[in-house]
């Protein structure tokens, strides 16, 4: 008679004989392994590393005592002596999908050079997790024990320091495949997705800085541009983004006006903010301009009406 559950495994995994699911539950634990495509938990991190040429991610969770400057230095300096990459930057994803940098390189110190990157390292975390990295035979060079050592300092570095997405402690599988062809593997290039992420033009425009002259004077906190995710992918980059309470604002100039598709989009896109526990504003360039007081005023006055509300 057909194990029904073993068929229904076999069509969603696409396992080809139940020896292979089984063999693959045994490794993991049934528990890792049955959770395996299920989506990460909050707060989630993306660390992105990068040598002159190459760069590498880590989703992994950081442990909680890391969050702060010193641990986060402290882990910056150790991925670079494993690896030899610097960490350009750490992000956190909370549960409202806004995202926040915690730690960014100091830009202007160069970044590593990647000449005789020849070597790829594999490692898959309690069968979901997957880091992949190319880096160079002279890494193992600092190690007196050569690469056994290093893959010893490097699992030790990893349980020590991550949970896996989910937020349990790591298990693993460890693999290495050497090729010349890994040298144009997680090339850096502006086809990769990192490095065509939305963003706005770094340099204010004058309606954005009449209005953060505005809430500054007002001493209203916020944060410009801050990146809001939601399933992992980036989602918005609102002008200033407070955070207590949620709010959203946007500076309009002439260029929205012009476009009714744009105006469409936005609208959408502020529904999906407001069911996620936004407040959105968005002011025309017009009004900034007559009037940005009024309009951080309008702002402050809304802060205050949701803080007692939520009191």
């Amino acid at each position: 008679m057909a194990d029904s559950k073993y068929y229904r495994l076999k069509e969603v995994n696409g396992f080809r004989s139940k020896r292979d699911y089984y063999a693959a539950s045994n490794v993991w634990g049934i528990e890792h392994f049955q959770s395996r495509n299920d989506p990460p938990k909050p707060p989630i991190y993306k660390i992105l590393l990068e040598t002159e040429n190459h760069y590498a991610t880590i989703e992994l969770r950081l442990k909680d005592e890391l969050i702060n400057p010193e641990g986060l230095k402290r882990l910056s300096e150790e991925l670079k002596t494993l690896f030899g990459y610097e960490v350009e930057y750490i992000r956190r994803t909370d549960e409202k999908g806004l995202t926040e940098y915690i730690y960014r390189r100091d830009k202007s110190k160069p970044l590593p050079l990647d000449s005789d990157f020849d070597r790829r390292l594999k490692m898959i975390f309690n069968a979901r997790d997957l880091i992949s990295i190319v880096h160079s035979n002279n890494v193992y060079a600092k190690y007196p024990g050569g690469p056994t050592e290093w893959e010893k300092r490097t699992k030790q570095f990893l349980f020590r320091n991550f949970l896996d997405s989910l937020g349990r402690p790591l298990s693993w599988s460890f693999e290495h495949s050497i090729s010349q062809e890994h040298k144009k593997w997680y090339l850096k290039n502006k086809q990769h997705s990192i490095y065509n992420t939305p963003h706005k033009d770094s340099q204010n425009s004058p309606i954005e800085e009449l209005l953060e002259k505005a809430l500054t004077k007002l001493q209203i906190p916020f944060k410009k541009q801050a990146e809001i995710f939601f399933e992992e992918k980036l989602f918005s980059i609102p002008d200033f983004l407070i955070e207590k309470p949620l709010m959203a604002i946007y500076c309009d100039g002439i260029e929205f006006h012009k476009d009714p598709q744009k105006i469409i989009r936005d609208k959408q896109q502020d529904r999906v903010l407001q069911r996620n526990g936004y407040m959105v504003y968005r002011f025309s360039g017009s009004e900034i301009h007559s009037n940005a007081a009024g309009c951080a005023a309008e702002i402050s006055l809304t802060i205050e009406m949701l803080m007692k509300r939520d009191t």
